[in-house]
């Protein structure tokens, strides 16, 4: 079950990058001049993409909650 909440880090950090790269392309540094409608597009894209990070984390957490509250659960003796 890790592996899943790894591979959504992984989409999640590559849509991110996809996002700052869009962001990027609507400034005069990557673009040839200002274009607001990218620039938010590319930006709001990004919220999904932190959303997913962050589920693979909340995961890998509450794993690793689990495997610590049966170690407890297991030395009380129950």
């Amino acid at each position: 079950m890790v592996v899943f909440y790894r591979a959504l880090q992984v989409v999640g950090v590559a849509g991110v990058i996809a996002c700052l790269v869009l962001a990027l392309q609507a400034t005069p540094l990557l673009g040839a001049e200002w274009n607001r409608a990218r620039l938010l597009y590319g930006l709001a894209g990004a919220l999904p993409a932190l959303a997913l990070i962050a589920i693979g984390e909340i995961g890998c957490t509450v794993r690793r909650l689990r495997i610590v509250l049966a170690r407890i659960d297991k030395g009380l003796g129950s």
